[in-house]
């Protein structure tokens, strides 16, 4: 699945979330939908996250071969990579948010069921 595509489905079960807090089949459902997403969310940010490793190693490497310092090939490398580096550690920001709202959504649910137990 797209990343775009990924970070709205996030994005949409948060907002739906709170509507279905007291709706066991609902708030189910929408744990297991954030799941999914979060799933697909990892893998993208696995893949920026190596693909950024192995260009900053890239750029470092060459950098040195050129003969620069490795203070300096170090700093470049960080620098060239900065960008994606940012957009990774805003991905796992979302991944770590969606994996607490899944828990949260697990502990509603044990509550819930708790609930409909002592109702009857």
């Amino acid at each position: 699945m797209e990343l775009d595509k990924v970070v709205a489905g996030v994005l949409s079960v948060r907002a739906r979330i709170i509507h279905a807090w007291d709706d066991p089949v609902t708030l189910s459902d929408l744990g297991n939908k954030m799941a999914t997403y979060n799933a697909y969310l990892g893998d993208h940010l696995g893949e920026m996250e190596a693909k950024r490793e192995n260009d900053k190693a890239k750029v470092y490497l060459d950098s040195m071969k050129e003969g620069m310092a490795t203070t300096a090939a170090d700093n470049l490398a960080r620098a060239s990579v900065a960008k994606v580096s940012g957009d990774a550690r805003k991905l796992a920001i979302t991944h770590k948010d969606a994996n607490v709202q899944v828990s949260m959504i697990q502990s509603r649910l044990r509550v819930l069921e708790n609930q409909l137990k002592n109702d009857l």
